[in-house]
């Protein structure tokens, strides 16, 4: 028909474009979305919504799903409302699926399907399995739901495909890493845990030697012998991601799951091991990691840390001046600080955002750990003096003075000024400074040796 002859219909049937395509059944239109331009598209259409009639009888819908090896089932009162919506709208997209309407209660009821209601029923190698869709009603929604039951239950992640298939960002994805192959217990409890879960989550396997941004991405640990294989389960708009360390086994994997749906589990954070040795007793800066950096912090001290990098010749420059700084507290305020450092690139401490470059130093006051206090590191970590000052002041503790320093900073002015009352030769001077000052290592020695 040409509308834009009858602009009534036009109107009347919300024909925006041309050419538009619109499904009647007994003379009513349907919600059902008409794509399908090539004749092989429409036959399939015009067939899979004919061929033998609506589905009117509960023996017709078990045939239906037995045909299939996957079929989505609204269970609703009328052709209207949101869960009617939602599906139509999704098979839109997926013409190449199965989708029924059931608007007869007494099928519902011999299915055991609540009205309204969302089935998808998934042929696995024993028996069909039934998935209640218990997401928002919402097309696009419904449409990930139904792409990741319609697909493969594990999927096989390598260079090639890795991309296409984590650009959907909303669905979790549980991943395994260094599979030892297909009869392997990972394998399997990935496997069997999917048959149970795939209208949830995106099963994967990586494929070794692949998806190496991944593998960054999770923190896949490198130290261990033979390489170890893990489940780590992330869901991409959320950037974070979480590390399966339970029994390897099927009620393991669903509890962790279910854990992860409670919001019960922490984020993985990735960490070294724990250092082993006893220079770390001695150590007046400690070598921390990601496992014990909490603990390190939440001492009831006045706690420094840095963040360093091995390629920051900056972070290089600041360690000896860290453990100068380090030495100094120790002996102005016995116990009262610790001193740590941290490998920014193999550690994560949960406030990672924070660090926009190394080296990064925090202060966790005494009393007040969180938020930790940055230190400006603009001057400070070229002279020891400033970086001593520093954190002085932002741990209130006021400089001593000791005895007659006072009369010793006039002394010392004294002689300065002496100095530049010389004529010519700067001989005299460096001859009695150098005799004072080996009076007072005398002085000194003595005093250390009572």
């Amino acid at each position: 028909m040409d509308v834009t002859r009858n602009p009534s219909v036009q109107q009347e049937y919300g024909v925006g474009g041309f050419p538009t395509l619109k499904w009647f059944v007994n003379g009513k239109l349907s919600r059902l979305s008409v794509d399908a331009r090539s004749s092989d598209g429409l036959v399939t259409f015009c067939k899979k919504n004919t061929d033998g009639g609506p589905v009117t009888s509960t023996e017709r819908l078990r045939t239906h799903i037995k045909q299939f090896p996957f079929v989505a089932v609204a269970y609703v009162q009328n052709e209207e409302g949101d869960t009617f919506d939602a599906l139509s709208q999704a098979e839109g997209e997926m013409m190449h699926l199965e989708f029924v309407y059931i608007t007869t209660q007494s099928i519902a009821d011999d299915m055991k399907a609540k009205v309204p209601s969302i089935v998808f029923y998934v042929a696995n190698q024993d028996a069909t399995v039934e998935h209640v869709y218990d997401g928002p009603l919402d097309a696009q929604e419904v449409e990930w739901a139904v792409r990741r039951l319609a697909t493969e239950t594990v999927l096989t992640l390598n260079d090639d495909n890795g991309d296409a298939i984590l650009q959907e960002n909303y669905t979790p994805k549980v991943v395994l890493f260094r599979s030892q192959g297909e009869i392997s217990l990972e394998h399997i409890v990935l496997k069997e845990t999917a048959d149970k879960l795939k209208h949830k989550y995106n099963f994967m396997v990586v494929k070794d030697g692949t998806n190496e941004k991944l593998s960054r991405f999770v923190g896949l640990e490198t130290h261990s012998d033979p390489p170890q294989p893990w489940i780590y389960l992330f869901q991409v708009s959320k950037n974070k991601r979480y590390r399966f360390e339970g029994e390897m086994s099927v009620s393991g994997l669903t509890s962790f799951l279910d854990a992860f749906e409670a919001h019960e589990l922490s984020p993985y954070l990735m960490s070294e091991p724990i250092p082993e040795g006893v220079e770390e007793d001695g150590a007046l800066v400690k070598r921390v990691v990601g496992k014990t950096f909490r603990e390190f912090v939440n001492q009831d001290k006045h706690v420094i840390i840095e963040f360093f990098a091995d390629f920051s010749s900056q972070s290089r420059a600041l360690e000896p001046r860290l453990n100068l700084t380090a030495r100094y507290f120790e002996t102005r305020y016995a116990g009262e600080f610790a001193f740590g450092r941290i490998d920014g690139t193999k550690n994560e401490v949960g406030d990672d955002s924070q660090i926009q470059g190394f080296p990064t130093v925090w202060l966790y006051p005494k009393g007040k750990k969180d938020p930790p206090y940055p230190i400006d590191l603009s001057k400070e970590s070229g002279d020891v003096h400033l970086l001593v000052k520093s954190l002085r002041l932002a741990c209130q503790k006021p400089r001593e003075e000791r005895s007659q320093e006072v009369e010793y900073v006039k002394a010392a002015k004294r002689f300065k000024a002496a100095v530049r009352g010389l004529k010519g030769s700067m001989a005299p001077a460096i001859k009695h400074l150098n005799a004072a000052s080996a009076e007072l290592e005398k002085l000194a020695s003595r005093k250390s040796e009572l």
